[in-house]
C-alpha cells in the first residue's frame, strides 16, 4: 500500500480534492493525467514524477512507496517538483530530499 506524506504538496488542480485522488489511486481507479511525485528510486536523482496509472502496475516502485506530491498535469508536476526542491533547499541548505523527509518524521 502506498504511503502519503503528511504535508503533501498539491498542484493547483488538485487543491481541495486530495482525499478523492488518494482514494482513487489506492483503489486502482484509472486517473489519466494525474501524476505522483516521490523521492527518486535512484540515489543520484531528487524526485521521480510518475503517472498514477504506472505507479499501480510498475515493479520499479515498491508497494510502500512514499508519495510526497500530487499534480493534475505533467507541467504542474514539474512546477511542483521545483517547489519541493526549493523548500528543501531553503530549510536544510542542501537538496537532500531523503534527509529532509527523515527529519520530518517519515520512514524512508
Amino acid at each position: 500500500m502506498m504511503r502519503w506524506y503528511n504535508k503533501m504538496y498539491l498542484g493547483e488542480s488538485i487543491q481541495g480534492k486530495k482525499m478523492y485522488y488518494q482514494y482513487a489511486i489506492q483503489h486502482t481507479k484509472r486517473l489519466t493525467g494525474t501524476y505522483c511525485l516521490m523521492p527518486a528510486a535512484c540515489k543520484d536523482d531528487l524526485i521521480d514524477i510518475c503517472g498514477s496509472d504506472l505507479l499501480r502496475v510498475s515493479k520499479q516502485y515498491p508497494k510502500d512507496q512514499l508519495v510526497i506530491g500530487l499534480a493534475g498535469s505533467y507541467r504542474e508536476a514539474c512546477l511542483l517538483a521545483g517547489e519541493i526542491v526549493l523548500d528543501v533547499l531553503k530549510k536544510t541548505g542542501s537538496t537532500d530530499i531523503r534527509a529532509y523527509l527523515r527529519d520530518s518524521g517519515e520512514n524512508i
